[in-house]
Order: C-alpha cells, then structure tokens, then sequence
C-alpha cells in the first residue's frame, strides 16, 4: 500500500531522518503512492544526501546524468557519484561506468 508508506515516511522524512526523506524522494520520482513529481523528489533526496545518505547521492547522479527532473549534466552527475562511492555506494561504481 503505497500511499500508506508514503504517509510513514513522510513523518520521519519530516523529523530529518535521512533514510526516510531518501524513500519519500525515490517514491516521488518513481510515482509510488503519489504522482511523480520531479520537484519534490529532488527537494527530499538533497535533503538526504545532505546528510550523505549514499543511496540518495547515487539516485541524484542518476538524475542529472539521465535528466531526469533536472537539466541534464555529466559533470554534476559524476560529482555525485564519486560522492557516493566515497561513502561505500558500490551501485555507484555500476553507474558511473
């Protein structure tokens, strides 16, 4: 039930816990429980990757390297995906490539 664990997260993502402001990000882009909104899928993944949550940082390259929600940028891309193997993100090894 998506909405539901849309509704979870987002209580936590609130209080500033990483994890679920990643979940709350990836649910917004991928348009589970709520409709894809680019805007805010960025908004809760930087919040995220602020607090060097990996999986966020890694999501965010694949973001700017696809273009997704934000103008494509190989550079940026790259940025945060070095940022993410940094902190032990081994899918980000996979993406860079």
């Amino acid at each position: 039930d998506y909405p539901r664990a849309m509704a979870g997260y987002k209580v936590g993502a609130e209080r500033g816990d990483a994890a679920d402001q990643h979940q709350v990000g990836s649910m917004y882009c991928k348009g589970l429980g709520v409709e894809v909104d680019y805007k805010q899928a960025l908004l809760w993944l930087e919040k995220a990757a602020a607090q060097d949550y990996a999986g966020s940082i890694d999501v965010l390259g694949m973001m700017y390297y696809e273009g997704t929600g934000v103008t494509p940028s190989c550079r940026r891309a790259r940025e945060y995906y070095e940022r993410a193997i940094e902190l032990g993100d081994s899918s980000a090894v996979e993406n860079m490539q």
